[in-house]
């Protein structure tokens, strides 16, 4: 199996007598010093979706690739029928029927090396999904636990819970065709395409049923996963998924086409100085206040792998993809069978809160959480209450 450079290895290292593919490797002018560490993976969101302002790419870029392979500060929580119930110590977990804790009869979560100590190329490969290779990680064993990226991310959204979660259960992040290293499809990006890649995935890894967690448009996609293969699906953790107010943007996608090019071009740059933007307070206060709610709990190395690579090909098309998709998903929502958990930043710039509500109301027996000061991106802003209650979750 072939891997290649991980977050926290310098940007120029391969493994030896690796190349990438000639129209994938990395301009020599490019390389990083051999002393000098650098993250070498991305990701990101797109900004300002569901009617507040044109979008904006945080997509994720590697400096170098090999061949593909052919195989709590305060939070709000509402129960079925959709009451404010009473909060205590854990609030969420208890009204929910998750726990902090794990229960008794199994063995605790140990506190994880940092995802900075982890040799990445050790989880990482390719995967041929309908003819094309998929950038993967896998960490751990047991049953599955797929994490789906959003708009502009890949993967590496989900640093600070593959660790994690990969002690007890089998966590796999790919990354989607246009974003990471995965290269684009080879017809159109559409939301049902993106959920037909991953029931691909998940039947060239042998898993016939999953838990999904996705983010923004990878929630959405998540969502359509269950509404397409419902057995496929054994459960459902949806952080700020785009869908229904996305389909606001469609009157001002014609200005955005318009504008791309200029802000894929600032993106390159802020990709190509992740870590000093990162590093400078005000500007990763301006860069990720775009995303998160308070930028300043975010530790820089973390934020420099949401900068860090930027421009993907897929970004524009798959936004037009799920601007399509949340004109007719609302409706098809109350099909959705399996446990469904909705979880919301009260603070989010990106997609309005009042999204929450909605996919609570419309998916049968889902649950729903809003964590106060908290924006879009729950996952890493608050990555230990959130890992607590994802563990919670997949453990009922």
């Amino acid at each position: 199996m072939d891997h290649f450079p991980s977050p926290g290895r310098p940007s120029g290292w391969a493994p030896p007598n690796r190349r990438a593919p000639p129209s994938r490797r990395a301009p020599p002018n490019r390389r990083a010093p051999a002393n000098r560490w650098r993250p070498a993976a991305a990701s990101g969101l797109a900004t300002r979706i569901g009617g507040r302002g044109a979008c904006h790419p945080h997509e994720a870029i590697r400096s170098l690739a090999v061949q593909p392979e052919t195989t709590r500060q305060g939070e709000k929580q509402t129960g079925r029928q959709g009451e404010e119930e009473p909060q205590g110590r854990n609030p969420g977990a208890r009204s929910h029927g998750l726990t902090a804790e794990p229960p008794s009869a199994l063995e605790p979560i140990s506190q994880p090396a940092s995802w900075r100590q982890i040799d990445w190329r050790e989880h990482q490969r390719w995967v041929t999904v309908q003819g094309s290779p998929l950038n993967v990680v896998e960490v751990g064993s047991g049953k599955p636990v797929l994490f789906v990226h959003g708009l502009g991310g890949n993967w590496t959204n989900w640093l600070e819970q593959l660790p994690v979660i990969g002690q007890r259960w089998r966590a796999i992040a790919p990354d989607l065709p246009g974003f990471g290293h995965s290269p684009m499809p080879t017809g159109p990006i559409s939301i049902g395409g993106y959920a037909s890649v991953l029931k691909g995935l998940l039947q060239a890894l042998d898993i016939d049923s999953a838990a999904v967690v996705g983010n923004s448009m990878g929630g959405q996609t998540a969502v359509e996963l269950a509404l397409s293969d419902p057995p496929l699906v054994d459960r459902l953790l949806l952080v700020s998924p785009a869908g229904i107010s996305t389909s606001a943007v469609a009157p001002r996608l014609r200005m955005i086409r318009l504008l791309h090019p200029a802000l894929n071009t600032a993106n390159r740059w802020i990709a190509a100085h992740a870590e000093a933007v990162a590093r400078r307070p005000l500007l990763k206060r301006l860069t990720m206040s775009l995303v998160a709610a308070d930028p300043q709990r975010i530790p820089a190395p973390l934020a420099a792998e949401q900068l860090t690579g930027l421009g993907k090909p897929g970004f524009l098309p798959a936004l037009e993809a799920l601007v399509a998709d949340s004109a007719h998903l609302q409706q098809r929502l109350r099909t959705i069978s399996c446990p469904t958990l909705i979880l919301w930043g009260e603070n989010d710039p990106v997609i309005s809160v009042r999204d929450a509500e909605i996919f609570h109301r419309c998916i049968p027996g889902s649950r729903k959480l809003v964590w106060e000061q908290t924006g879009h991106v729950a996952m890493f802003e608050r990555a230990e209450q959130f890992n607590e209650l994802l563990a919670g979750f997949l453990s009922e």
